[in-house]
């Protein structure tokens, strides 16, 4: 199989998505709500004309000092009613959706495209939980069918056509940013192995795809092949495990599944030659725990018993190929 191209995790650009490293996900939300919540202290001091002291500038002087003071207060007391009237507009652009006298303006179907568009962008938690954004995708998606319909139910006769190219596109764009955040979410099991988790995921991206959105392949490609890969490399070393235990069984089954993963993804995580070696070491072993119990039954005192396991030990390292130590049997019989 032709090597994927790896991109760095906290960058992809082909999704159009910052992704921040595994180590920063859990330091983002509080960072965020402090620094918010020192910004919001702020702004309210310099509302109430009370500005932090590290903001004024200290005079060496009594008589300048008094008046540094006074221009620091009344550029405080502006600069507070600026930033609070900034405040106040930015409040009521994000709910002029919700205005009445807004929508009166635009228009009911031109109101509820803005809503359902706002809806199709991707959730701002998804830079570090993927879980949460795609759980709560899924709500914004219907919220987004709703709106878009309102739209449509809304829309002029003579404006039908250009309400629909506009529903089409943000539809995509809903369930683009849905296919992404739900291949954030299969990358999340695909460096587990969690091949059944993996592939519910995967379902849910041919899902979003159906109803408009676009996936970028190779990147699905990518996260694909390492989700099986990790598979495969887990699967390995089970399968050495059973391999030095004698475990035939449950080697083989090991080496079957990985098999089959390769053969269903057209290409190569482990080398057929590592696989024969694998199998080869636990038939040898299988043979030397042969002997071995062989070795405890003749020790018992079964003479007889102990001749026939090594008979059978004999015939299956014939069968498959393996070394069989002779004089180690000559000595048990």
């Amino acid at each position: 199989m032709n090597n994927v191209r790896q991109t760095p995790l906290f960058y992809r650009h082909s999704r159009n998505i910052w992704i921040p490293p595994i180590w920063l996900r859990p330091l983002l939300q509080p960072l965020i709500v402090i620094v918010g919540g020192f910004l919001v202290g702020i702004i309210m001091q310099l509302w109430k004309g009370q500005p932090p002291q590290w903001m004024l500038t200290a005079s060496t002087e009594t008589a300048a000092e008094g008046a540094a003071g006074g221009t620091a207060a009344s550029l405080s007391n502006y600069t507070g009613r600026l930033f609070g009237g900034s405040a106040v507009l930015l409040l009521l652009y994000v709910t002029r959706l919700r205005n009445p006298l807004y929508v009166s303006m635009i228009g009911l179907s031109e109101a509820k495209l803005q809503l359902a568009e706002s809806q199709a962008s991707a959730q701002w938690n998804a830079l570090w939980d993927s879980r949460s954004a795609n759980d709560s995708m899924k709500t914004r998606l219907t919220a987004m069918e709703n709106y878009l319909g309102e739209a449509m139910s809304a829309a002029p006769a003579d404006k039908m056509d250009e309400i629909q190219m506009k529903v089409d596109k943000i539809r995509e764009k809903g369930y683009s940013n849905a296919i992404k955040i739900a291949l954030e979410r299969a990358e999340f099991w695909a460096e587990s192995g969690e091949i059944i988790k993996f592939e519910q995921m995967a379902a849910q991206t041919q899902t979003y795809v159906a109803e408009g959105g676009t996936l970028d392949q190779k990147e699905y490609e990518r996260v694909r092949a390492k989700a099986y890969g990790t598979r495969c490399g887990k699967l390995l070393a089970d399968a050495q495990t059973h391999s030095n235990k004698g475990d035939v069984s449950q080697c083989q089954k090991a080496i079957t599944e990985i098999k089959d993963i390769q053969h269903k993804l057209n290409g190569s995580f482990v080398e057929a030659s590592k696989l024969e070696d694998v199998l080869h070491r636990a038939h040898q072993h299988h043979v030397s725990h042969m002997l071995s119990e062989a070795r405890k039954v003749r020790e018992t005192g079964s003479r007889q018993k102990a001749k026939l396991i090594v008979e059978q030990a004999r015939q299956y390292a014939v069968l498959h190929n393996v070394t069989f130590d002779e004089p180690a049997a000559k000595q048990i019989v």
